[in-house]
């Protein structure tokens, strides 16, 4: 029996800010599970801000964080897989807190967010549930590292970040948006855990699904079956993808949903 796949990203494709997921595309995303689809969550959020996300669409199977760093079983409470950065990251980013004071910097780790400097671009545009506790010192992370987020209004200072702190050939440094900067692990990565989650499923590559309206979402939609993108995406997404759908405001991913379904069901008939 063929077996189908459908790695979603969240901000920007299933939500924005705290709008809430529309009843349509939840009532949509449980029934391409109730039809037999593997549904998962594929986003550069956290195991903390990603739960609740999970639960209300009833997804039963681990879900891909921290842009692939991270793979966790909500139901287990525990990973299924992860890439930690190596332990001599936070010499680099205490570079970044010396030399780039107008950058933001949050540490995720396994089990924590360390927000080590925030500003007011991060403080409007981050994700709430990321921001709640109190600012840190370096010297207080602990346990292995998944992520580093970085925010500016200054674009070109985050690319240069990246090409005089983080050029190394054991990290990845991506932009997720225009100001939102990322650093994890060369092996991890959205698309990395694509193929991860369809061996360990047995599901067939032309059978995974995918959406997505960020930079770190194009690997993703290139490597899967049949792909998603909200119209007001990247055009390098909506060139790639195979169906543009309406913004996440306007219940797009029920849509896509419901497209996944109509082709699950035709290649089960």
């Amino acid at each position: 029996m063929e077996k189908f796949l459908f790695l979603s990203d969240i901000d920007g494709t299933l939500l924005r800010g705290s709008s809430g997921i529309g009843e349509g595309v939840k009532t949509a995303a449980r029934k391409f599970i109730s039809t037999g689809g593997l549904l998962t969550l594929c986003t550069g959020r956290s195991r903390f801000s990603t739960r609740w996300i999970a639960e209300e669409l009833g997804i039963q199977i681990p879900c891909i964080l921290y842009n692939g760093a991270g793979i966790y079983d909500f139901s287990q409470d525990r990973y299924l897989k992860s890439f930690p950065l190596p332990e001599d990251v936070l010499e680099l980013v205490r570079k970044v807190y010396d030399f780039y004071p107008g950058i933001s910097i949050q540490v995720y780790t396994k089990d924590n967010i360390y927000m080590i400097r925030t500003n007011e671009y991060l403080a409007a545009h981050g994700v709430q549930e990321e921001m709640q506790g109190p600012i840190y010192s370096l010297a207080d992370v602990r346990g292995e590292i998944l992520k580093i987020t970085m925010v500016s209004t200054d674009r070109s200072l985050l690319k240069q970040c990246g090409e005089e702190v983080f050029n190394n050939e054991q990290l990845r440094f991506d932009f997720a948006s225009r100001h939102f900067a990322e650093v994890y692990a060369r092996e991890a990565g959205k698309e990395a855990a694509l193929h991860i989650m369809a061996e360990h499923y047995g599901v067939k590559i032309k059978n995974v699904f995918s959406a997505g309206d960020g930079m770190t979402d194009l690997q993703v939609l290139k490597a899967s079956g049949y792909s998603f993108a909200p119209v007001n995406a990247p055009r390098q997404l909506l060139e790639v993808c195979s169906m543009v759908i309406p913004a996440c405001e306007d219940g797009g991913m029920g849509q896509a949903f419901n497209r996944a379904i109509e082709m699950m069901n035709k290649e089960m008939a």
